[in-house]
């Protein structure tokens, strides 16, 4: 297998599932996801792309403690073969909590992801999250 190396078709791929989750984009999933992918975390798995865009569509909403996400990508590298890569993202994910005292859960993770180029065109067909650490902290919330 050859060595991992930064892949702009699947770096693109985490800087758009950042968008999708922070901006509730589930219009963005289709371009993100094959039709029969899995994200898989610590406590879930949600399967399809339809399921993913739906959870996208929904992150803050009544099921979800989260009043808004901010997901900062890090280093990527992904060793690719074919049509087929495996790559490994790091995140700083700000979950802004709803309830209680105003704070940000934040998530320290390392995504593994399965890609897979189909017609020329490069998808997430696996997201495996990885949950390093958390850290809660106060925060001030802003206007918007």
């Amino acid at each position: 297998m050859a060595l991992p190396t930064l892949h702009p078709e699947t770096y693109r791929l985490s800087v758009l599932y950042a968008q999708a989750m922070d901006e509730r984009r589930a219009d963005l999933i289709e371009e993100i996801f094959t039709e029969d992918s899995v994200i898989e975390g610590v406590d879930f798995k949600i399967s399809g792309r339809e399921a993913i865009a739906k959870m996208a569509s929904t992150l803050g909403g009544e099921n979800f403690n989260f009043g808004k996400t901010l997901h900062y990508i890090m280093n990527h590298s992904a060793q690719v073969e074919g049509d087929r890569a495996k790559a490994t993202t790091y995140c700083i994910a700000y979950h802004i909590l709803k309830k209680g005292v105003p704070s940000a859960l934040i998530w320290y993770i390392r995504y593994h992801d399965d890609c897979v180029r189909t017609d020329g065109v490069w998808r997430l067909a696996v997201r495996r999250l990885v949950l390093e650490f958390t850290q809660t902290l106060p925060v001030t919330p802003g206007p918007g």
